[in-house]
């Protein structure tokens, strides 16, 4: 287990945050641990966290759910998005 630096950008908010997760984190791990640290505060308070993806910066596909940081090879301070899907 290490700290692991990821930039966020989190749907609605101003601008990119700095967020410390743990290499062995989920995907679903590190969307948790935005909302907890930036709704309410920096975007508005999420109601509903199972709609919320992440994906890399301006790519097409969320990323997997429940795979690692670590098996998906991020680098650090690379720039992760949350974001509500499109209907």
């Amino acid at each position: 287990m290490a700290n692991f630096p990821l930039v966020c950008n989190f749907e609605g908010d101003y601008g990119l945050k700095l967020l410390m997760v743990d290499e062995d984190n989920t995907i679903d791990e590190v969307v948790d641990r935005a909302v907890e640290l930036l709704s309410g505060v920096v975007v508005p308070k999420v109601t509903d966290r199972q709609l919320l993806l992440a994906k890399i910066q301006d790519g097409n596909d969320a990323l997997d759910a429940n795979a690692t940081v670590k098996a998906l090879g991020l680098t650090p301070m690379e720039v992760v998005e949350i974001y509500r899907p499109k209907s």
